[in-house]
């Protein structure tokens, strides 16, 4: 069962109105259901009304993958306003969105010709988000050369997913990926790798996707600092 964070509180909660006049509310930033240790339940949040993310989570005993919220709020967690972004995986550009709000660029890679154009429709007013349709493993060698800031924070989420999400030469072209950032920690100062859907990722190479050992050899002969959160891999240079 998960634990809460409280920065994760007004992402899926929006406080009813009261029909009682001396009716006494939550306080979200101050209450104890911020602490960390927290499990919820449904019937701690009668007062509130909640995403229908969250209740079909909590109803499916948490299993991953877990709402978007969740994710994001990793994402907002572990990288940094400051930095640039490069995002593999598009697809609807919710997150891409998300992150532009806050970051100082955004690159985000989509390898499907529809969902490219979709996105550029959707985020086309922003001016720090700088979209590419092709392959990852094509294009991140040229984003990577043409970045000159010193902080880069990288979302991994180009695997095929079913449905309409493009399915390249592999599954996930993460290893392609995480090599070819290899070759660039050097140049940065402060690196955030996030890779999501750990969960797909088994602990033998029976798909294909590579196994867990994979990701965690790679952050440690890098001497990258990793852990796990929900169902993301989060590898770390400081």
């Amino acid at each position: 069962m998960p634990t809460w964070r409280k920065n994760e509180f007004p992402r899926f909660l929006k406080k009813k109105e009261s029909k009682k006049p001396n009716d006494k509310s939550i306080d979200l930033q101050n209450s104890d259901l911020c602490a960390t240790s927290l499990h919820p339940n449904l019937e701690t949040f009668d007062n509130f009304e909640i995403d229908q993310s969250l209740i079909n989570w909590i109803k499916g005993n948490y299993e991953l993958p877990c709402p978007n919220f969740i994710k994001t709020s990793v994402l907002m967690r572990n990288g940094s306003k400051v930095a640039t972004w490069i995002e593999t995986g598009t697809y609807l550009g919710e997150t891409t969105e998300i992150l532009a709000k806050d970051a100082k660029q955004v690159f985000s890679i989509e390898p499907s010709a529809e969902l490219y154009k979709n996105a550029q429709k959707k985020l086309g007013g922003y001016k720090n988000i700088t979209l590419l349709n092709g392959l990852s493993e094509n294009l991140l060698t040229g984003v990577l050369e043409g970045i000159e800031d010193s902080h880069v924070c990288f979302w991994l989420d180009g695997h095929f997913s079913l449905g309409n999400t493009f399915k390249g030469p592999n599954e996930t072209p993460i290893v392609d990926e995480l090599n070819i950032i290899s070759r660039y920690l050097s140049k940065f100062n402060l690196v955030t790798v996030l890779v999501d859907d750990m969960r797909s990722f088994p602990f033998r190479e029976i798909t294909g996707y590579p196994p867990k050992k994979f990701l965690v050899d790679w952050a440690e002969i890098n001497n990258l600092h990793w852990h796990i959160e929900y169902d993301i891999f989060i590898a770390q240079k400081k």
